[in-house]
């Protein structure tokens, strides 16, 4: 596993769209699953900051949904797949059949999340993850193993709290469905972005403790190819007192 440690939330969204344009470069039909939530909205915004001025094209790029709220209607502003296009999909060359969703609302659910699972099982190029205060990726909330398998999941009160950023009513979701830990690890490269002193105490435990379920991000650990991008405040529980964001260190 790899730390990169920098000073501001837009100095690690610059880094990240710079090497995440060089992927495309590399390889314009990558696989990406993608996540919403406040911290990659930086990243998102370089992207097309980057496509207007003309260093990076996404038409062949395919993208992919990490969870989606269930009981929201589907052009609810909340739900993620509407924020995903909002925060960056809707701005870039970037087809809409080329976006795969799940959907929680489907008469058969179960049907539903075995045709969305089958999508993984030739593996991302790319996942893009945050992390919950209590440790979750995605909807896999504490108590996941590293072979939880995409499926419903009831969120923590602490999720449910933080699913109102987005909403613009009451109706706060209490579940959702998600893409399970199993097929996250199986993911040929994991970037785990963490920024705000809020995460500090989580990626610390992620970093520093015994991978558990108890914290769902910390078995990253175990991946072959996993970079955290986090900035100061985010690490600083890494680095007590250190007057300068430490270098890149490899943790392996």
């Amino acid at each position: 596993m790899n730390l990169f440690v920098f000073d501001t939330a837009d100095g690690l969204a610059e880094a990240a769209a710079t090497l995440w344009t060089k992927k495309i470069w590399d390889n314009t039909e990558l696989r990406v699953c993608l996540v919403d939530g406040k911290t990659p909205e930086p990243l998102y915004q370089k992207m097309i900051d980057y496509y207007h001025e003309g260093q990076v094209c996404l038409r062949d790029m395919e993208a992919f949904l990490l969870d989606e709220f269930g009981g929201l209607d589907s052009a609810d502003p909340g739900r993620s797949q509407n924020v995903i296009r909002r925060n960056l999909l809707n701005w870039v060359d970037f087809p809409a059949g080329h976006f795969q969703c799940i959907e929680p609302n489907a008469p058969d659910l179960e049907a539903e999340i075995a045709r969305y699972d089958a999508l993984f099982e030739e593996p991302m190029d790319l996942t893009l993850l945050g992390v919950g205060t209590n440790g979750h990726l995605g909807m896999n909330e504490p108590g996941s193993m590293p072979d939880s398998p995409t499926r419903k999941m009831n969120l923590t009160q602490s999720s449910i709290n933080a699913a109102r950023y987005y909403l613009e009513h009451d109706r706060v979701p209490t579940w959702g469905v998600t893409l399970g830990m199993n097929r996250i690890l199986q993911s040929r490269e994991i970037w785990l972005l963490a920024t705000g002193k809020y995460k500090a105490g989580v990626l610390k435990r992620i970093l520093t403790a015994e991978p558990s379920a108890d914290t769902p991000a910390s078995w990253l650990r175990n991946h072959p190819n996993c970079s955290i991008f986090a900035d100061r405040e985010a690490a600083a529980q890494l680095w007590a007192g250190s007057a300068t964001a430490p270098a890149p260190i490899n943790l392996d």
